[in-house]
């Protein structure tokens, strides 16, 4: 965890890939991350098409969610369709 703020948005995105296997799941460090993956959408849109797709599969992957992160979650989904809009999806 003490790496996780250098963490880009594709690297986000691997980690919350990993955390799709319940076992792997551990609640602080989830919650960081959705955290983190929040921040980087909110101050930083250098992010590819491709890494706002993959982002978006790994978080829809997370299903079922914790109560405890589901409001998180959906804050996720919601920042990256704004990204989303912002750019040419010709991309994918």
């Amino acid at each position: 965890h003490r790496r996780l703020p250098m963490f880009q948005l594709p690297d986000v995105a691997v980690l919350l890939e990993a955390f799709a296997n319940p076992r792997f799941r551990q609640g602080e460090y989830l919650q960081r991350s959705l955290t983190h993956m929040g921040l980087l959408l909110q101050h930083r849109d250098d992010a590819s098409v491709e890494d706002l797709a993959k982002t978006c599969i790994a978080l829809r992957d997370l299903y079922p969610q914790p109560e405890e992160i589901s409001a998180e979650v959906k804050a996720g989904l919601q920042l990256l369709g704004e990204a989303l809009l912002l750019r040419e999806l010709s991309e994918l």
